[in-house]
């Protein structure tokens, strides 16, 4: 609304609307936040700020005195005597409410609601100069002065809404109806609302949710809703995640409603996690009363690929549990965390390099030529950090299973018989894998080599020839009598091969000329045994 300003005040249909200005349209200067709120002049329609509209005149077709912007009073109403103008002036700006301090001998509602009436500048004076909160009463125009005083929609007050819904005699109803607008509040903490208001100030926000929280649970209190009670502290731990997430700046702020549900705040955390801020993780996990082993191994993982293997040792030790006895070396409780961290350290040459240590390459390749030396792929550096973690966290299948997978059968065998490692073990993890990788002929050189009787294997290798047999392995077990030397069970065997599997005879003559193969390879042992 532009131009020169009627003489004849002007519809509230046509006041200009609060989304088409952003600053005070008399001083030019102000602009409209959730502090500075917009005022309509009662004459002219156009929106101004607090020191603009300071004065209070009787308006035609409004009841009583209303509110007039600066440039209003002056051209229509500063006319009459200087006197009356005086008085008007003295009677009708709007003073700034006095500070309240918050009495320890006050109630804890009264505290909080004369705080947040302060902070927010909500209240007024009566007529005797004593401070009053925001009460409606039962004269409707008195009603109407304060309505049109404060829009909501512009700056939401606690107290207000605490003081309007005070007139419903249903405790239980009015404190449901506090959590409902706690939930609406937590909406405009995210980033689209931060984007869409610039002014909100998620401070405060935070802290008329607690107010109104605490609110409905003295309404629940007073209901006898036990429920509502609980409720209400559940609720309020929400409110401690939000401060948290808005203290760190995160700006995917779910609202009190969105974080009553378990995926969402996994997800939350998640994000976090992707987002290597660890410690806000941490903080999270901790008040929604989730497992943090995630975000702590998460954190180690992220420190050892970076090269900081001690803060990576500490942060492992807070998710991983060590295995003293030999009765926890069966269990697998740390398994999929840490075959993960040997994955790494194996597939990352460059954590052989020190950090700041100019010399770090060339002690590297000295360390990758040592451990080519004895038949091992990684360098002294990453071979001496996994053996720790295996050491300390790993079960004896985990620690054969890095030795096999680096070719280091030798160490196998004598951590299997220095740690006596059940049968089982050593035929799954060891005897069973080297056949699979064709590397048999390696662990039975080695194994012999211990021990050239082969008496301290006895037990592991006659369980090793009873599993292969039950298993239909035929073929392992054959290669195995052979190193056992025992040639009579090698000859059967081999004779099982010539019979075939189901014990029918041969169907053409170039099945016949196989299984002659494994004919002759009987009699070989037989020769052999005798």
């Amino acid at each position: 609304m532009g131009g020169e300003i009627s003489l004849k005040p002007v519809d509230a249909a046509r006041w200009v609307s609060d989304e088409s200005e952003s600053t005070c349209q008399i001083c030019k200067v102000q602009v409209f936040s959730i502090f500075n709120r917009r005022h309509h002049c009662r004459h002219c329609g156009r929106l101004s700020c607090a020191s603009c509209s300071t004065y209070r005149c009787a308006v035609r077709g409004n009841p009583g005195k209303v509110r007039v912007c600066r440039e209003c009073f002056e051209k229509f109403y500063s006319t009459s005597s200087s006197s009356r103008r005086d008085e008007d002036e003295q009677a009708t700006v709007t003073d700034p409410p006095p500070h309240i301090e918050a009495s320890s001998s006050l109630p804890l509602s009264s505290t909080i609601g004369n705080s947040i009436d302060t902070e927010f500048d909500l209240g007024r004076k009566a007529e005797d100069g004593e401070y009053q909160g925001w009460q409606l009463t039962v004269d409707e125009n008195d009603n109407r002065e304060i309505r049109n005083h404060f829009c909501f929609d512009q700056a939401p007050s606690a107290s207000l809404c605490v003081a309007i819904i005070e007139q419903c005699s249903d405790a239980q109803k009015i404190g449901g109806l506090l959590l409902k607008f706690c939930n609406k509040l937590s909406e405009y903490l995210n980033e689209k609302a931060s984007a869409k208001y610039h002014d909100i100030d998620s401070t405060l926000l935070v802290r008329m949710i607690e107010f109104l929280n605490f609110n409905a649970k003295v309404k629940f209190m007073k209901a006898g809703f036990i429920n509502g009670v609980e409720l209400c502290d559940f609720e309020m731990a929400h409110v401690e995640i939000l401060k948290i997430l808005l203290n760190s700046d995160w700006k995917e702020i779910p609202t009190m409603q969105e974080l009553s549900h378990p995926e969402v705040i996994r997800r939350l955390r998640d994000k976090i996690i992707d987002s290597e801020r660890f410690s806000l993780a941490i903080d999270v996990t901790g008040k929604c009363g989730l497992d943090p082993n995630a975000v702590w191994f998460a954190w180690g993982l992220s420190q050892l690929k970076s090269g900081d293997l001690r803060v990576a040792r500490e942060n492992f030790s807070k998710c991983l549990t060590p295995l003293r006895s030999a009765e926890d070396k069966g269990f697998q409780q740390n398994a999929f965390y840490l075959n993960q961290i040997v994955e790494v350290i194996e597939t990352s040459p460059l954590l052989a390099f020190s950090q700041g240590d100019l010399l770090s390459p060339l002690h590297a390749l000295q360390g990758l030529d040592r451990g080519s030396s004895t038949g091992c792929s990684l360098d002294t550096k990453r071979y001496d950090e996994i053996m720790y973690y295996l050491n300390k966290y790993g079960t004896h299948s985990q620690v054969i299973k890095f030795f096999v997978r680096q070719g280091l059968f030798k160490k196998a065998a004598d951590y299997i018989k220095t740690q006596r490692c059940s049968p089982e073990v050593f035929f799954d993890d060891l005897l069973l894998r080297s056949f699979q990788i064709g590397s048999f002929d390696v662990l039975a050189r080695e194994i012999e080599l211990m021990d050239p009787s082969l008496n301290k294997w006895k037990d592991y290798l006659s369980k090793s020839c009873q599993y292969l047999s039950r298993k239909g392995l035929y073929n392992c077990l054959y290669h195995m009598q052979l190193f056992l030397k025992d040639y009579f069970r090698a000859a059967t065997t081999c004779i099982r091969f010539f019979l075939g599997a189901s014990g029918s005879a041969a169907r053409s003559f170039k099945e016949l000329y196989r299984r002659m193969y494994h004919l002759e390879n009987a009699k070989k042992a037989l020769r052999d045994a005798t």
